[in-house]
This record gives C-alpha cells, sequence and structure tokens, in this order.
C-alpha cells in the first residue's frame, strides 16, 4: 500500500513539472515578432484606444496664433510639442505668413494656459517649420514620439488633433488612403497639378511624396500631428482639398522628411 502511495505521489509531482514546462515555454511564443506576455517595452507595442489615444495627444498638441506687430492677427494653425527643450513642429505657411511688420506666436495649449514662442526656422519647400516656446524650462511639457513614415500602409488606422476651425482639441480618426503621392496630377477636369494654384491659399512648397488620408483635415489643422494608433507621429497635417470640392482627399507630410 505505501508503494502505491510512493507511486501516486511520483507521478503527481512528474505531472506538476511537466506542466510548468508547458507554461513556461507558452509564455516566450513569439506572435509576429513580440513576445506574449512581454511587457519590457522591446517587441511589437500594443495599440491604444482612441479614447487613449485623445488622452496622449491632448497635452502635446497646441493652437499656434500667429501675429503682425503692425497688422494684428493674422492666423492659426496647430503644432506639437517635439522635445522637452519647448520645440514645436508645424508647418511653413503657418509660421511664416505675410506680413508687414515682424511676426510674434502664441501658443495655447488644451488647458487654455498660453505662451509666447518664437521662430527657429523654416522650409518652405517641404513646408515645415519649427518654433520654441520662450522659457521653456518654466513650463510643464510633454513630447510626443516620432514614428517611422516609411513603414505606414494604405489601410492603416490614423488619428489626427489640431484646431480645426479654430476649435482646439479637435479629433478626427480615418485611415491610410496612399502614400507616395506627388503631384496630384489629374485630380481636376484639365489633369492640371493641383499644386500649381496653391499661391492663392498662400501655399507655395514642393514636397515630394505625401500620404494620403480620408481623416479631416481643416483649415486651422494645418501643423498638427496624425499618429498610428500606438501614438506615434507618422505624419504632420498638411492639406485638405475640400476647396476644391474634393471629399476625403487630405494629405500629410511623412514624418520623416
Amino acid at each position: 500500500m505505501n508503494q502505491s502511495k510512493s507511486r501516486l505521489f511520483f507521478f503527481l509531482i512528474c505531472n506538476s513539472l511537466l506542466l510548468i514546462t508547458i507554461l513556461t515555454v507558452l509564455s516566450t511564443v513569439t506572435v509576429n515578432g513580440s513576445e506574449i506576455g512581454d511587457t519590457s517595452g522591446e517587441g511589437k507595442q500594443n495599440n491604444y484606444s482612441l479614447i487613449e489615444l485623445y488622452k496622449i495627444l491632448e497635452k502635446s498638441v497646441v493652437q499656434i496664433d500667429v501675429y503682425d506687430t503692425r497688422l494684428g492677427a493674422l492666423g492659426l494653425g496647430s503644432g506639437f510639442i517635439y522635445d522637452n527643450q519647448g520645440h514645436i513642429v508645424t508647418n511653413h505657411h503657418v509660421a511664416d505668413q505675410a506680413r508687414v511688420g515682424n511676426l510674434s506666436y502664441d501658443v495655447i495649449f488644451s488647458d487654455g494656459h498660453v505662451y509666447s514662442a518664437k521662430l527657429i526656422g523654416t522650409d518652405p519647400f517641404s513646408d515645415l517649420a519649427v518654433i520654441r516656446i520662450e522659457n521653456a524650462s518654466d513650463v510643464n511639457i510633454t513630447s510626443l514620439k516620432m514614428g517611422n513614415s516609411s513603414m505606414v500602409e494604405p489601410g492603416e488606422q490614423i488619428a489626427i488633433l489640431g484646431s480645426a476651425k479654430g476649435l482646439i482639441g479637435t479629433f478626427t480618426t480615418g485611415i491610410v488612403s496612399a502614400v507616395g503621392r506627388s503631384g496630384f496630377t489629374g485630380m481636376s477636369n484639365t489633369g492640371e497639378n493641383i499644386l500649381t494654384g496653391m499661391s492663392s491659399l498662400g501655399i507655395s512648397f514642393d514636397q515630394p511624396e505625401f500620404i494620403q488620408t480620408d481623416a479631416a483635415i481643416n483649415h486651422g489643422n494645418s501643423g498638427g500631428p496624425a499618429v498610428n494608433m500606438r501614438g506615434e507621429v507618422i505624419g504632420i497635417s498638411d492639406l485638405g482639398l475640400g476647396d476644391f470640392s474634393a471629399e476625403n482627399l487630405n494629405f500629410l507630410i511623412p514624418a520623416d522628411t
């Protein structure tokens, strides 16, 4: 009888060890290059929900009000915090508008705080610009993580935050419709390049490639970030063709530019 109990005990111990071994192996099985249960941050990141994305973006996306020292208010756009030194990425056509006097900038956060900023530099050919919050060390800021726009694929879901029509914190979503767009040739009845006549809108640039999206981009969105579902900036809102009677045709400057 004691011998039977010993065999039963030995059997239970062996099965327990086998179960532990199986669970250990399963915990390190990889799916698409990521370890199941991996919390180290190495491997593929999890996607956020749209609500989570909004909470991440709202701390780092700002409205930019542009003023001329002689003419007063010129217009507004959007931008996002690039680093902890207070640098903000936006569009050239937002930051360097036609003026008579000198330009100044107010940066408005979603919580209503307003800070002065100065122009660091612009690139009219890529339609990008950088401004910097003055006395940034005194401001509690959170930067966004930059993504790899070369990895973006049609069908990928993205989200956009900006001050559409001056409505700060406007959140829109959609998909990537196409990548590598250039020139927009053939979008009018005459087949002319749509960018040729953009000077009437104060836009004149030579961006070689765009990311096309159906996520809404309105006046005021310019310069704001477009992010993937991991919260990484993959593009900068640049152009919507609503003024050309086109629906859901909007364009982003790739983040890798």
